[in-house]
């Protein structure tokens, strides 16, 4: 038989008895008490756990690369990319990603008619203007120079349905080239703290659905 000192008085006492013979203070108790409160922190402690992992693994599906959803997957990469070039980033506001258009542009899914619908609707609003400066600038950096002399030049003419054709026909092109196209509208402030709204499309390449590549990015008012 072994002897503890009573937590109470002081004194010694056997540990098999349930308590104290000198200050009558409850043993058996109070050494449950401790366990039990140890096994419900325990098991607290993996319920929380595994409530964490749930989260994260949610949060991952819905915002990390996974190959189950290259379209979602898509958009989130477009967003994150458009983020980087507004001049105020941190007061970006996306249209819900829901209403994002994603258009995957290669493989049997392939949607061909959804693409030629893009390039024409682009094709208009790139060439909405009646000055060339700003057409030069919105397509200059990704349109051939040889492609953009022919714009100018049909722009001054007032043939603006053959530009349009002709746009319309590189955008295909480029699109056609890449994986995926993304489409949508963000507001963010500018320089000057006003508050703007940009649309946007990026034409994306991703060789494993897991990394993805920036083939062309467009942003205008």
């Amino acid at each position: 038989m072994a002897l503890i000192n009573c937590k109470e008085c002081g004194k010694e006492v056997s540990t098999e008895a349930k308590s104290c013979p000198h200050c009558g203070a409850n043993l058996k108790n109070k050494t449950s008490d401790k366990y039990g409160k140890i096994a419900a922190f325990t098991i607290a402690g993996i319920i929380g756990f595994i409530v964490v992992l749930g989260i994260i693994g949610a949060v991952g599906q819905a915002f990390w690369p996974t190959k189950k959803n290259p379209s979602v997957d898509a958009k989130y990469m477009c967003e994150k990319l458009v983020k980087e070039r507004l001049k105020s980033p941190a007061t970006a506001d996306f249209q819900s990603a829901h209403d994002f258009t994603a258009i995957t542009t290669s493989g049997e899914n392939s949607e061909l008619q959804k693409i030629d619908n893009m390039a024409d609707a682009l094709s208009g609003i790139l060439l909405g203007s009646s000055d060339i400066s700003l057409i030069e600038k919105r397509l200059g950096y990704f349109m051939t120079p040889d492609v953009m002399d022919k714009l100018k030049t049909f722009h001054a003419q007032g043939k603006e349905q053959v530009a349009k054709g002709l746009l319309k026909s590189e955008l295909v092109k480029l699109i056609k080239k890449s994986d995926f196209v993304v489409s949508g509208y963000v507001d963010a402030q500018n320089s000057f703290g006003a508050n703007l709204r940009s649309q946007f499309v990026c034409i994306l390449s991703s060789a494993d659905g897991m990394s993805w590549s920036l083939d062309h990015m467009l942003m205008f008012p």
